[in-house]
């Protein structure tokens, strides 16, 4: 399947759940090596405490099906195409 969309509930869907909050996220990133993003856990460090609710969307470039019960997701990201600044002829 080529760009399959999903969305998923974030923390509830349209209902906040008082149970996850941004702080939670940062607990969550604070456990891995985020390399060039190390520092993003203390910027939403400064957020006011809030419920999470709402839902991710998004689409994944490609789902393959392997032998047997298995599926392997494909998607990559980029945002930079090169050194020089880009303009939207790039």
């Amino acid at each position: 399947m080529a760009e399959l969309d999903f969305e998923l509930p974030l923390a509830g869907g349209d209902d906040a759940a008082p149970h996850a909050t941004p702080a939670d996220v940062v607990d969550l990133l604070r456990r891995y090596d985020l390399g060039p993003l190390a520092g993003y856990p203390d910027l939403l460090a400064t957020l006011a405490p809030q419920a999470l609710r709402g839902f991710l969307t998004g689409s994944i470039d490609a789902v393959l099906r392997l032998p047997g019960p298995v599926f392997a997701v494909v998607d990559y990201k980029t945002n930079r195409l090169g050194a020089e600044l880009l303009s939207t002829w790039h």
